[in-house]
């Protein structure tokens, strides 16, 4: 049951980091990004209450919150992830944002799965001390992403604004050259090549978008 609905409005910039900006200058974010149109989500209060107000809070926050952030990752046809907590002048949601949430001790709030596309889903953090639930929100484009599941709370789905999910989950992302793809699979073991850090690195920065897809506003619907 839809509780609250909320908008993100959503722009585009052409390249991830801005070609005219000066070393000084700490941001990556355009000043005029493209338009490209507004989300509609429904938010399922009942289900996971803690993490729907989460979410509503960071819709709301015009500074910190999800207004001014970025879309982190693309996993083509299966989901996109942002929200993120880093440095908000880079498109990250404000570091120092926290709050508890007894969703993630609720068998209840898992109950919904990651089975068709358009569910939106709050993150859980490591640590439930450090807040349990995180900023960073994921939208799946696929008809499952079980991998989800365990790790995320189902707390709306996508109203209205599908076609500009869909133009986001086309965004290409940046991929390893032919050589290092050769060069993989003749040793099938990533991880000895480069190391376990090094090659989940690597492996992280396949999914980053390669132009920058903003959040430029969020807020409630009446």
């Amino acid at each position: 049951e839809v509780t609250a609905r909320v908008y993100l409005d959503i722009g585009l910039c052409p390249l991830n980091q801005n070609q005219a900006r000066t070393l000084s200058e700490n941001t990556v974010l355009c000043k005029e990004p493209v338009t490209v149109g507004r989300m509609v989500i429904g938010l399922f209060g009942n289900a996971a209450p803690d993490s729907t107000r989460n979410f509503i809070e960071l819709v709301q926050r015009q500074v910190g919150g999800y207004k001014g952030t970025v879309f982190q990752e693309v996993h083509r046809g299966d989901y996109v992830l942002a929200g993120r907590q880093g440095n908000i002048n880079r498109g990250g949601v404000d570091p120092s944002w926290s709050r508890r949430n007894t969703d993630i001790t609720n068998i209840k709030s898992f109950a919904l799965r990651h089975d068709q596309p358009g569910l939106v889903s709050m993150g859980i953090m490591s640590g439930v001390a450090s807040g349990g639930i995180g900023s960073a929100f994921t939208i799946t484009t696929g008809p499952s992403s079980a991998e989800l599941d365990d790790t995320s709370i189902v707390v709306g789905k996508v109203l209205d604004g599908w076609d500009i999910l869909e133009r986001i989950n086309q965004i290409p992302t940046f991929r390893p050259t032919g050589a290092f793809m050769q060069l993989t699979k003749t040793t099938n073991e990533l991880g000895g090549l480069l190391g376990d850090q090094r090659a989940e690195r690597a492996r992280s920065s396949w999914v980053k978008p390669k132009l920058t897809v903003l959040i430029t506003d969020a807020g409630v619907l009446s």
